[in-house]
């Protein structure tokens, strides 16, 4: 996969603001997400997951949103 084709792209974000999310659809279907995060890893936005945590379908192409 070129990089341009990816789904997953991260974003600095400015100290003075929270992270936040950015979903991109075009024609109703799912383009890609943009994560906006600190620069620091240290940060407690990124949190720390369990490395014996299985994530299903991590290759995955799509995106549904549940409110």
């Amino acid at each position: 996969m070129k990089k341009a084709d990816a789904k997953l792209t991260f974003r600095s974000l400015p100290k003075s603001m929270s992270p936040y999310m950015t979903v991109i659809s075009r024609s109703g279907s799912f383009e890609r997400v943009i994560l906006n995060m600190p620069t620091s890893r240290a940060d407690s936005a990124w949190g720390v997951a369990d490395s014996s945590y299985q994530v299903d379908d991590a290759d995955k192409d799509t995106l549904e949103i549940v409110y």
